[in-house]
């Protein structure tokens, strides 16, 4: 078999491709015809060609994954890298740019970029607040007020950075009980009761009790009550006065705060009338086209709107993925859904 020579061989290649042969000696025909093999139930390449096949596809799948990505996603991912390299977070990155979490981690892994801790970036904003605070020569209690950091926490930060701080716990607690005293001082001038005060200042009711008690000021327990046969004359005698003024029922309830019943129960029980309201024509039940409400579109429709919108750009599928931060038979579908999925069958077969 091995003294045919290519026209021969050829002529055997065009036999086994139109059917007209069924079997081959091996050596004989250059195409790969598959075997079926029973243990494994599915038809493989005889001589090691299924192993030839699987590595042809795994060079094809990395060349594929190393193609250029769109300028748009580069240009995307080089802003990523640099807030990257500026020490931001992923929550940062996404503030800054306002991506999905999901396409800014996506653009890390695809540059194989492990993303900043969140409190690693924290611990290093706080110390970089502390620096420039002790470097303008303020102390823990100072820097702890203006950054809102435990005090202690401050003079960690200055031992660890040798920034030189001191410590002065009777210090720290004077600053932090003349500013809690500031505070209920303020709150307490506007009107507000103990237990709105501690809410406010999210601190405990005994710290607010202290305080008060320290300043000598006079913070009433609880808001005055009104009682209810007080309340409710103050209703009758309003609903009565806008009733004389010839409002309706609705126009009533919406002025005072009551429901429409509430309106008519008042009236009757207290022997006046209210004008009822006005009993306007019934609704037609065929609206024009141009007075129909518009359907909604949902986030899914708009989605695949974009979809479409970035192939008919040109785009491909997994330039289209990496731009919308979908997966690539994700856009499949959508195009397949919007009518496009026969349309690039049929270039590819034309191909």
């Amino acid at each position: 078999m091995s003294a045919l020579d290519p026209k021969q061989r050829a002529m055997i290649d065009e036999a086994v491709a139109a059917g007209r042969v069924t079997v081959v000696p091996r050596g004989v025909s250059g195409l790969v015809t598959p075997v079926w093999c029973a243990k494994a139930k599915r038809l493989v390449y005889p001589d090691g060609k299924d192993r030839l096949a699987k590595s042809m596809k795994r060079g094809w799948h990395s060349t594929h994954r190393h193609r250029p990505a769109h300028p748009d996603v580069q240009a995307r991912r080089d802003q990523v890298l640099a807030h990257h390299e500026a020490g931001r977070s992923v929550p940062q990155i996404m503030a800054a740019m306002g991506l999905a979490e999901a396409m800014v981690r996506q653009d890390l892994k695809r540059m194989q970029i492990q993303p900043n801790p969140a409190r690693q970036v924290a611990a290093q904003d706080a110390q970089a607040q502390v620096r420039a605070l002790a470097g303008l020569g303020k102390q823990t209690t100072e820097i702890a007020l203006a950054t809102g950091l435990n005090p202690e926490r401050v003079y960690r930060i200055g031992l660890r950075l040798d920034l030189g701080l001191e410590w002065s716990e009777a210090g720290v607690r004077r600053a932090q009980l003349a500013a809690l005293d500031a505070d209920v001082a303020r709150l307490a001038a506007e009107g507000l009761t103990k237990a709105a005060i501690r809410l406010r200042l999210d601190v405990s009711a005994a710290r607010v009790r202290e305080s008060i008690k320290r300043q000598k000021l006079d913070v009433p327990t609880q808001s005055p009550r009104v009682g209810r046969a007080a309340r409710d004359a103050a209703r009758v005698a309003e609903v009565r006065r806008l009733a004389g003024e010839g409002l309706t029922r609705s126009q009533i309830a919406a002025a005072v705060g009551i429901l429409p019943s509430t309106v008519r129960v008042i009236a009757r029980r207290s022997g006046f009338t209210v004008a009822p309201d006005a009993q306007g024509p019934r609704k037609p039940t065929d609206y024009p086209a141009a007075r129909r409400k518009t359907r909604r579109v949902r986030p899914a429709e708009a989605l695949r709107q974009r979809v479409v919108a970035l192939r008919a750009k040109g785009m491909t599928y997994r330039q289209i993925a990496e731009a919308t931060g979908l997966r690539v038979g994700t856009v499949g579908y959508h195009l397949q859904m919007a009518g496009e999925g026969s349309a690039r069958r049929a270039c590819e077969a034309a191909a």
